[in-house]
């Protein structure tokens, strides 16, 4: 145990959203995952949102498609947005 934690401790505070991670933990935890403060609790590197796999498949083949093809995600992508927004 690295922190001298049970595993399942460190699982609940990041199935809460980081909110509930003690202070004394953040620099630890940092260093064991290899992440700046900052990317540990916010997802951000640098001021940049980090994408998760599925993000970085539909950016790659979003960079396939024609314009034609692009226009039509965007278009995909604009109404679900309208949809989830509306409810």
């Amino acid at each position: 145990m690295y922190l001298g934690v049970a595993p399942s401790t460190v699982s609940d505070w990041f199935k809460r959203r980081n909110e509930s991670i003690p202070s004394a933990y953040i620099i630890p935890l940092s260093k064991f995952f290899n992440v700046s403060p900052l990317e540990l609790l916010t997802g951000e590197v640098d001021g940049m949102q980090v994408l998760g796999q599925n993000e970085l498949k539909l950016i790659n083949n979003y960079r396939t498609l024609s314009f034609e093809g692009q226009t039509i995600v965007q278009a995909a992508a604009i109404n679900e947005k309208r949809k989830v927004t509306e409810q």
